[in-house]
């Protein structure tokens, strides 16, 4: 199962794949591209998950068109401890980060 869905020779990318990583944690994003920012910071050790996009109505994209789905199916499959999603600010003054603990 093909789970970042980043460029990767693999189908599961060399951030999955290293078992140094906290399998626990999750950080959700929506692009591939956010994550190498992110990595360089050197601050998340956990695993990624990009979404693909940000639900648009304006665009025609809704929640069907986003990787959602495969999302739930490794949030039920993997024993994660905790969820993070980190998107783009809408501003400076308020970035949406959200951290969630699973039960």
């Amino acid at each position: 199962m093909q789970l970042v869905w980043i460029f990767a020779t693999s189908e599961i990318c060399e951030i999955c794949a290293d078992s140094s990583r906290a399998t626990e944690l999750l950080c959700v994003v929506e692009q591939p591209t956010d994550i190498l920012p992110l990595e360089k910071t050197g601050a998340f050790r956990g695993r990624y998950h990009s979404l693909g996009g940000k639900i648009s109505p304006l665009d025609h994209v809704g929640p069907e068109d986003l990787r959602i789905k495969e999302l739930l199916q490794r949030i039920n499959a993997e024993k994660l401890l905790k969820l993070f999603s980190r998107f783009l600010p809408m501003s400076k003054a308020n970035p949406p980060q959200i951290t969630l603990s699973i039960c």
